[in-house]
């Protein structure tokens, strides 16, 4: 017996006929659970590849210059097509019509002076557009978040510095995300955060 006075076990038994088909996924051993993952992987990387990036057109907000250039070496290389840069933040609230134009909004959150105040920023820049695709880069992030978890603000985060594959798996990633969440009206509230 655990300490909840479960009993202790290895794997769980399923007895429902509809269910044994899912009874791989419920045994978690590290060889059923690197092969899940693998699987999930292939499948995430063939719904990656069918989305072409050449007809798609991008805006790069608060870069500084050194990070501009990186990133627009890197979306050149991509085949995506960058056709602005704006440095200055204010932009996002200023300006929401501009943004329609672009199938995908690169915001640098370091630019804002405090965290906090980007996600607001991003709250808002979402409610006025929520059809270009918004990729949030930081070097506070820990991690890549390419599952749209923070939907509210952006359809991925990748954390910095960016290599190449990363970007054009985060940009795809977003352009997937922000169609599912577009087709489903599914921008959350900002309890989500």
């Amino acid at each position: 017996m655990g300490i909840t006075g479960r009993p202790k076990s290895k794997s769980v038994q399923i007895s429902h006929p509809s269910a044994q088909k899912e009874r791989a996924l419920c045994e978690f051993t590290p060889e059923t659970a690197e092969l899940n993952e693998q699987r999930l992987w292939d499948e995430l990387d063939a719904r990656m590849a069918e989305i072409d990036l050449s007809s798609k057109r991008a805006i790069l907000i608060g870069c500084e210059r050194s990070l501009l250039n990186e990133l627009a070496v890197h979306i050149a290389k991509l085949g995506l097509g960058l056709t602005a840069s704006i440095s200055d933040l204010r932009a996002l609230s200023d300006c929401p019509d501009f943004f329609r134009g672009f199938n995908i909004v690169i915001v640098n959150l370091d630019a804002f002076a405090d965290v906090s105040i980007g996600i607001e920023e991003m709250l808002s820049f979402r409610k006025a557009n929520p059809t270009p695709a918004v990729v949030l880069i930081s070097s506070k992030a820990t991690g890549d978040d390419i599952d749209g978890y923070r939907r509210a603000i952006c359809d991925a985060t990748l954390a910095l510095p960016l290599t190449r594959s990363r970007l054009m798996y985060g940009i795809r990633a977003a352009l997937e995300n922000n169609r599912k969440h577009r087709t489903t009206n599914s921008i959350p509230s900002r309890s989500v955060l």
